[in-house]
């Protein structure tokens, strides 16, 4: 089931002080940096299963999405939240820009951020029971 904002959390992040929309890009950094750990570790895991049974077709789709999740999605999710902190810095700096256009964007990249989680639970999940079907296979 998706998540999506209440309408009191909307009108707390129109309203929000930018300070507080600055915190929220911030987190999803430091989330960015653990789907990253994540990630390497899934690879690792692979690897290993790969190794042990090569001959499971399944194990080259899941490695393609890891790779989709990772060389993909994650790194331009990563740039896009780079890129709407220096805005942010521009829009403290010189105060040229509305903050309304920084408002409308941090919206945009907070539905980006959820959509990634829900992918990656997505694939943790199928990662899981291919690997519980390969060790029932295996005992």
């Amino acid at each position: 089931m998706e998540q999506s904002l209440t309408p009191a959390k909307w009108e707390f992040l129109l309203e929000a002080p930018i300070g507080i929309l600055h915190g929220e890009s911030i987190e999803w950094l430091g989330e960015i940096a653990f789907f990253r750990k994540e990630i390497a570790f899934f690879f690792m895991l692979l690897e290993k299963i790969i190794d042990i049974n090569s001959q499971h077709k399944t194990l080259l789709s899941i490695e393609n999405q890891l790779i989709d999740l990772s060389s993909k999605k994650l790194d331009e999710l990563n740039m896009d939240v780079q890129r709407h902190e220096e805005f942010l810095a521009v829009i403290i700096k010189t105060r040229r820009h509305d903050e309304s256009i920084y408002r409308s964007k941090h919206n945009n990249l907070s539905k980006k951020f959820r959509e990634f989680e829900k992918e990656m639970k997505t694939f943790k999940r199928n990662f899981f029971q291919v690997v519980e079907k390969i060790n029932n296979n295996c005992t």
